[in-house]
């Protein structure tokens, strides 16, 4: 086989080296932080060497808005120090976008050559830990190794993102690739470990796009495939929630006692639901007390006025001390104050946009889960959330859809 070696300026490096950084999230973070060092490096001298333009956009610009009130809030800060951390490790927000007003738009062809990497990867990953947790029930004849955080605990992984990660190229295999026998297995596959990893905020929107999607789509399926297919997936459900009948159970919180309590019990146990219901309250009692609703308490400066509701509530050890917000929308309110929020509300608006203008099925689905997960988990504060919102945002706005070689509304089966 002939080794191809491509000039140091050729526009390849970019998806190389984009591919690197979101296919080694799972794995430690110095391998994703190392391709994205590199990735700065060469975009630098991609640019000097080829006097490169910058080419503004709305989402850039709206981005590089966002990190420079994260850095302003340094000013009102109630903990300075966290806040200088967070503008620190929140960087990202000015590089990655001021990175692709230089970056070459990507083909059609590119893209989907970007997304098959990562979705293969993924499913790498998930035959992976499949497999270590099959040979933990063989071991020890105990379930707990093959669900939720368990699932990842190899890798010290946290089921959310694992899960973000997996309905990505989900939906890319779904809408963008030819059904043959291997992308078959590998949807199923990406099905089989999202269903382990029992994300209820990416399960239940992935249902409901998925829905809709061949709700849209039945006049050019047989009705025989259509029944098939819902056959399948409500018998998988039907198995699914009657071994995890959590799942259902902790969909629907206690209300009443959850926004009324005013002391909990030592050993009180707050469901998913409940927490985040929670700290909701938290954050509605701070707007009426405090003057943040524009300003925030400042970037990453949250935890102790948390702690502190926690300690008034006698909420449980642990609760207060360990968790954020767990919803990106009342983070930001906390930490940027309404200014933030508009801008995150923003951007997701100009991708919802961007997805319609070009009949995008898949890139709509993207920004649908975003958009739900935004409301259960505080995406931004971990790097791994960081760098595949960000990197997933730029490179769908990067595409160069004047190129028709591929239609990207993923017919092309």
């Amino acid at each position: 086989m002939k080794l191809i070696i491509r000039p140091l300026l050729d526009k390849y490096y970019f998806s190389l080296l984009i591919i690197i950084i979101i296919c080694a999230l799972p794995l430690p973070l110095f391998v994703s932080n190392l391709a994205y060092l590199l990735l700065i490096l060469y975009t630098i001298y991609y640019c000097f060497n080829n006097k490169i333009k910058p080419n503004y956009n709305k989402a850039s610009i709206a981005f590089i808005c966002f990190y420079f009130l994260m850095v302003v809030s340094y000013f009102w800060s109630i903990n300075k120090d966290l806040t200088l951390v967070g503008i620190i490790r929140k960087s990202a927000f000015l590089i990655i976008p001021i990175l692709f007003l230089f970056i070459p738009k990507f083909s059609l062809d590119e893209i989907k050559r970007i997304f098959r990497y990562f979705s293969f990867v993924m499913g790498g990953f998930a035959i992976i830990f499949i497999t270590i947790g099959l040979l933990h029930f063989i071991k020890t004849g105990s379930l707990v190794n093959l669900t939720q955080h368990e699932l990842v605990s190899p890798l010290d992984l946290n089921r959310i993102y694992v899960s973000l990660f997996s309905v990505a190229a989900f939906f890319y295999m779904l809408f963008n690739e030819k059904k043959n026998l291997l992308n078959k297995f590998l949807i199923a596959l990406l099905v089989v470990f999202l269903l382990l990893l029992s994300s209820k905020s990416i399960l239940i929107t992935t249902l409901v796009i998925v829905f809709f999607y061949f709700l849209l789509k039945w006049k050019s399926i047989s009705v025989l495939k259509i029944t098939l297919f819902f056959t399948l997936i409500v018998s998988i459900l039907l198995v699914f929630l009657k071994f995890n009948p959590k799942f259902y159970t902790e969909l629907f919180p206690r209300f009443s006692e959850i926004v009324t309590g005013q002391n909990y019990k030592k050993n009180y146990y707050f469901n998913g639901s409940e927490l985040r219901l929670l700290y909701t309250r938290f954050l509605y009692e701070f707007e009426n007390e405090e003057p943040i609703l524009f300003s925030g308490f400042g970037l990453g400066a949250t935890q102790e006025k948390i702690n502190e509701k926690c300690i008034k509530y006698n909420v449980p050890e642990g609760y207060g001390t360990e968790f954020n917000f767990h919803s990106q929308y009342n983070q930001t309110l906390a930490e940027v104050g309404v200014f933030g929020f508009i801008i995150l509300v923003y951007s997701l608006y100009i991708g919802f946009k961007f997805a319609i203008k070009n009949k995008s099925p898949f890139i709509i689905a993207v920004f649908m889960i975003f958009s739900i997960l935004f409301f259960t988990e505080s995406v931004f504060n971990r790097q791994r959330g960081v760098y595949f919102f960000l990197f997933m945002y730029f490179l769908l706005f990067n595409i160069d859809f004047s190129k028709k070689e591929i239609e990207l509304n993923f017919n092309n089966r």
